[in-house]
């Protein structure tokens, strides 16, 4: 009886290590072209340690909610002005980002069935990326 509790126990802690972090803050968009009609909405999803922006997630969706189409992942540890992210496409699987590697910053994209192709960034100062130009903007018109 004590290995069939213990089984059980087992497996519930598991099943909880799979259930994915929960967002500190979930916002829904709604994006509408010129005639007002909406073109997809978006749940972006930020995720703070001690209060500290760590990563968003945003995923986007068709009008009605009922299939998502793309991912955007970002990064806020290195930097909040500039952080690494990768954007998916889910119809076509095409992807984008940016990214740091051997000690500075390499933007990179992948169209379906093609290699990746990279540059490495000459510098980083008064450089924004993604969601970063958000950050920056609400930080510095305070």
């Amino acid at each position: 009886m004590f290995y069939i509790h213990r089984f059980f126990l087992l497996f519930f802690l598991a099943f909880l290590s799979l259930e994915p972090a929960r967002a500190d803050s979930v916002h829904w968009g709604i994006a509408k072209n010129e005639s007002g009609q909406i073109v997809y909405t978006e749940r972006h999803s930020i995720f703070l340690v001690n209060g500290v922006l760590q990563k968003s997630e945003t995923e986007y969706y068709d009008p009605l909610r009922k299939k998502k189409f793309a991912t955007l992942f970002s990064d806020y540890t290195r930097s909040l002005v500039m952080p690494t992210y990768e954007f998916k496409d889910l119809r076509t699987g095409y992807r984008e980002g940016l990214r740091y590697s051997d000690g500075g910053y390499v933007v990179y994209f992948q169209k379906p069935k093609q290699p990746e192709k990279t540059k490495k960034l000459k510098g980083d100062e008064s450089i924004f990326s993604c969601q970063g130009w958000h950050y920056y903007l609400i930080e510095n018109l305070k």
